[in-house]
């Protein structure tokens, strides 16, 4: 049986989370992990963290997962919609 633990710089990075943070699998197991990232007060740009899976595996006791978060301004579109046959502008617009 292998066990695990994951670990990542909180909280000065963008993960915010991770589920199951350990646990323990057997041989020729696996798991999903479900990893939070949050972008609040981040601006435009690419970020990297790493995640640190640790275990009681003796080929290979640690493993690092880098982690990429792309954060973008979203699109903003400035004008007035008309309609096609009248050109005038549509109610609401």
């Amino acid at each position: 049986m292998v066990l695990f633990a994951i670990s990542f710089s909180n909280p000065v990075a963008f993960i915010e989370n991770i589920f199951p943070a350990n646990g323990s699998l057997l041989a020729g197991q696996s798991d999903n992990i479900k990893v939070v990232y949050n972008a609040f007060g981040y601006t435009a740009g690419t970020y990297t963290q790493d995640i640190t899976v640790s275990s009681n595996d003796p080929d290979i006791p640690v493993v690092t997962v880098e982690n990429e978060m792309v954060v973008t301004t979203p699109a903003m579109f400035a004008g007035q919609v008309k309609d096609c046959n009248t050109t005038l502008p549509l109610k609401g617009s």
